[in-house]
């Protein structure tokens, strides 16, 4: 496998890279719909493929045994509900989750195109029994791994192969730029998770990742169905359960919880006594990032240094040593910055080189691979003021014998010989202004603040680092819009942070 191959493959698994091609797996569905399956058989191979879960049919060699059960129950695997809020009724299907400080099973509610059917079904099915009996199961596994031939009404037209539709959901996902990480983390198996690193930066509530796990399957489904209306086949999809013609919609109403919290979709069950009966929330989970941090406390921590820098702040008149002092605690605070402003790594590369130094961004060498590190508004202007200091501070040391440092920030020592700015002076600095934290939990911030900020995951992708080999070529470079809504986001940091400049 050569390195053009490992690249361009890499691109493709890229959030902000080209969805799949909707009208063949368009067409791939249409066959499965014409085919002869059973309206139980539909709705299961239906909810595997939205849950992505044809794997476990592979490794057990059976389809699994699909049940509804009542909304008074917790979630379990291979589970449906139906829930009704004020007059509407509305499927959820159970999916399985195991991060690393969540493991259990959680409702996800039914894309919109597919409710309406699913809701039909599953009227006619018992609480608390199998969906489809033996024969039925036993019949839909040998369907799915027969070679599902098109009808001959369909030759000629192109169609996704089934491989690529099984995978279809998972390719989505990997694609919208509007999921996070953490929400991919949720539905995708760890084998499929681009940047699972990010998992390490970026936590945020179940409920709000529920909300755009459910969008997000409602895009990749409808852009099926939109498909078959410009084709004019969608009567292809029509299917009469119960008496009831139920036609995919991408337009029917939602259950109000769906929307009514905006940007979060709760998850409830039902309290039943012999007198009443309410619901009750389940309560929320944050998935994500351990030893993650706050704005509040952060912007605390920023504080303190910067009250201990104004102490320390020489008169224009006092001894050189001040002068020096002043400048050292000046160097480690614009470390910091950098690391929370720009999510440098703070284990290496925290001064950039002179040479890779310009007015609004940077070069490091991360990982072994060059990087290219926007500057705010704030770290430009603070640039400036370090460097003019700095100049004044070294023309009160005699320049004999003295070599000039290739980095620009550096300490300065009694001599007037410059130090490397090293990750164990900075978690050292660190400790009386934030006792028991380390640089690496501002990275974390940085990471959690543009995710608050709903930035696009590719654009986060790229301002961490998360890079493997070419995916994100030409990204920033040949989109400069892409690089405007980067820096927008930037420029917003110091004020969530209430960082301040430099008094000289």
């Amino acid at each position: 496998m050569n390195q053009a191959y490992i690249e361009k493959n890499n691109r493709k698994k890229a959030s902000g890279s080209s969805f799949p091609l909707a009208y063949e797996q368009m067409q791939r569905l249409r066959i499965i719909y014409k085919s002869r399956l059973s309206h139980r058989q539909l709705m299961v191979l239906l909810t595997l493929w939205l849950k992505q879960q044809f794997n476990d049919v592979d490794k057990y060699g059976r389809i699994p045994d699909f049940q509804r059960i009542s909304c008074t129950n917790d979630a379990a695997p291979n589970r449906f509900r139906i829930v009704r809020d004020k007059g509407i009724s509305w499927v959820e299907y159970s999916i399985s989750v195991n991060t690393q400080n969540f493991v259990g099973d959680i409702w996800m509610p039914t894309p919109k195109a597919l409710k309406s059917f699913f809701l039909q079904v599953l009227r006619s099915a018992s609480n608390n029994k199998t969906i489809m009996a033996p024969e039925e199961a036993n019949g839909l596994y040998q369907y799915w791994t027969s070679h599902i031939q098109p009808p001959v009404s369909m030759r000629g037209i192109k169609v996704a192969h089934k491989t690529r539709w099984r995978n279809y959901i998972s390719r989505y996902m990997e694609s919208d730029s509007e999921l996070c990480t953490n929400s991919k983390a949720l539905y995708l198996t760890q084998a499929k998770q681009h940047h699972k690193s990010a998992l390490a930066y970026q936590e945020e509530d179940i409920t709000k990742l529920r909300y755009k796990l459910y969008h997000s399957l409602n895009r990749a489904i409808e852009r099926l169905f939109l498909e078959a209306d410009k084709d004019g086949i969608t009567a292809d999809f029509l299917k009469k359960v119960r008496g009831v013609e139920v036609l995919p919609s991408r337009t029917c109403k939602e259950v109000s919880y769906l929307y009514e919290n905006k940007g979060r979709i709760p998850a409830w069950k039902m309290i039943r006594s012999k007198n009443f009966h309410e619901k009750s929330e389940i309560i929320d989970q944050r998935v994500g990032a351990s030893r993650a941090v706050t704005l509040s406390e952060v912007s605390a921590f920023f504080q303190r240094m910067n009250i201990a820098l104004q102490q320390c702040k020489p008169k224009s008149r006092a001894p050189k040593e001040e002068h020096r002092y002043y400048y050292n605690m000046m160097t480690h605070m614009l470390g910091l910055q950098l690391i929370v402003l720009t999510s440098q790594r703070p284990t290496h590369a925290i001064s950039p080189q002179l040479a890779a130094y310009s007015s609004d961004r940077l070069c490091i060498k991360d990982k072994g691979q060059a990087r290219e590190v926007l500057l705010n508004d704030f770290l430009q202007a603070q640039l400036t003021k370090y460097l003019l200091f700095q100049a004044k501070l070294l023309r009160c040391y005699p320049t004999v014998n003295h070599k000039p440092s290739r980095y620009v920030l550096f300490l300065i020592n009694a001599d007037g010989d410059s130090e490397t700015l090293s990750a164990p002076l900075l978690r050292r600095f660190i400790q009386p202004f934030w006792p028991g934290h380390v640089p690496y939990q501002l990275r974390k911030c940085f990471s959690q603040m543009l995710l608050e900020m709903s930035l696009p995951t590719h654009l986060i992708d790229r301002a961490m680092g998360h890079s493997n080999q070419g995916e994100q070529d030409g990204a920033v470079t040949v989109f400069t819009v892409e690089e405007k809504a980067l820096l927008e986001a930037l420029n917003q940091l110091p004020g969530f942070l209430s960082l301040e400049l430099f008094d000289l």
